[in-house]
């Protein structure tokens, strides 16, 4: 699920308990000038505290539910580049657009052509795309990189 939007559902949840708490608040000093009992402000409190608990678990849920459906289509997604991996001649390689190119990705092909798993590339690469690029043609890898991030 993107960050923006669950700041979103928080923030609306947020805003919602505060605009509660206002309404109790202002309950409150009416129950007070009226004279009321104690007992009606427990009731009260009581009623107040089951409302933002529900507000709370109900943006608890919209969170989970968001987060479920965003890791069912990632898994799609996975799918369908897994699908196209499989069937392209040779192995692929995909990396981060940083400084260090860090490996992010690696294809079954590529894993049977060369024998690494991510793992390995992890621990005898450091993860790094130009430590597995036989050092004099490094340069020239990361040239056509960086002039070609996409």
């Amino acid at each position: 699920m993107p960050k923006n939007l669950k700041i979103k559902i928080v923030a609306l949840s947020v805003v919602v308990v505060a605009v509660l708490t206002v309404l109790f608040m202002e309950f409150l000093r009416v129950i007070k000038l009226n004279g009321t009992n104690s007992e009606s402000l427990g009731i009260a409190s009581l009623i107040y505290s089951i409302v933002s608990i529900t507000v709370i678990f109900v943006a608890v849920m919209i969170i989970v539910k968001m987060m479920l459906s965003y890791q069912k289509n990632l898994i799609l997604l996975n799918e369908g580049l897994s699908s196209i991996t499989d069937n392209i001649p040779g192995g692929m390689v995909c990396c981060k657009n940083s400084p260090k190119f860090e490996v992010s990705f690696v294809s079954d092909s590529f894993v049977e052509m060369t024998g690494y798993t991510k793992e390995d590339i992890d621990i005898k690469f450091d993860g790094e795309f130009f430590k597995m690029v036989f050092p004099s043609d490094r340069k020239k890898v990361e040239a056509l990189l960086r002039d070609n991030p996409d």
